[in-house]
């Protein structure tokens, strides 16, 4: 059964050709992490260059399907890359304990998926050990990217 893997930041800074290891299945990646990449970008460091590469990658693929990574860029495997807006999601964010952090709108956003992709299996990818834990509480499926 084909998966639904939203993508953390730290995941794409870490690995930036991560987004294209899931074969068929489908890749999400909030915005929020997309903002957060480009605070990244000038950064003259490892994590600088990953969020170029990044950035780099999503944009090819977006000019070569000549499509809008909203609608989802198909893979070389059979898989999709897509961006999430998220703004339902987090305007519907049920754990809301004052401003959003950052962390709480890609939870929004994972939460949102899982709500409308059944009976596809949504994992939450980070190697944030807390973001795991609460998504976890919050009934969602979380795991490292080793």
């Amino acid at each position: 059964m084909k998966k639904v893997f939203v993508l953390d930041t730290n995941i794409l800074l870490n690995d930036p050709k991560s987004i294209f290891a899931f074969e068929d299945n489908e890749v999400l990646i909030p915005i929020t992490c997309i903002q957060e990449i480009d605070k990244f970008k000038r950064d003259q460091n490892e994590r600088g260059r990953n969020a170029r590469t990044v950035s780099r990658y999503l944009d090819k693929l977006r000019r070569q399907a000549n499509t809008s990574l909203a609608d989802g860029v198909p893979t070389e495997h059979g898989g999709v890359i897509r961006v999430d807006m998220g703004y339902e999601a987090i305007r519907q964010y049920p754990f809301r304990n004052g401003e959003l952090t950052n962390d709480d709108r890609i939870l929004a956003v994972a939460l949102a998926i899982k709500q409308t992709s059944s009976p596809r299996p949504v994992i939450l990818l980070t190697r944030d050990t807390n973001l795991r834990i609460r998504a976890d509480a919050m009934g969602l499926k979380a795991e490292d990217y080793v």
